[in-house]
């Protein structure tokens, strides 16, 4: 029964395959968006301990939320 297409397994393989890679591109895309704002967030920081509004304890606290 089986002999005719013995390479049939492929197919929902490629799928399978297809499926996962595109949730992990999905997945990346996403992430990259969070990183501007992030960036801008700890550009402003930077700026502001060094203009003197802020202390190196309050700039580290907040430069290690930033980063989590």
């Amino acid at each position: 029964m089986g002999t005719n297409r013995p390479l049939m397994w492929i197919i929902p393989l490629i799928i399978v395959i297809l499926i996962i890679f595109s949730v992990y591109m999905i997945w990346r895309n996403s992430q990259k968006k969070d990183k501007p704002e992030n960036n801008r967030a700890l550009e402003r920081l930077n700026e502001r301990f060094v203009n003197g509004e802020i202390d190196e304890e309050e700039y580290l606290e907040k430069k290690d939320l930033l980063n989590r």
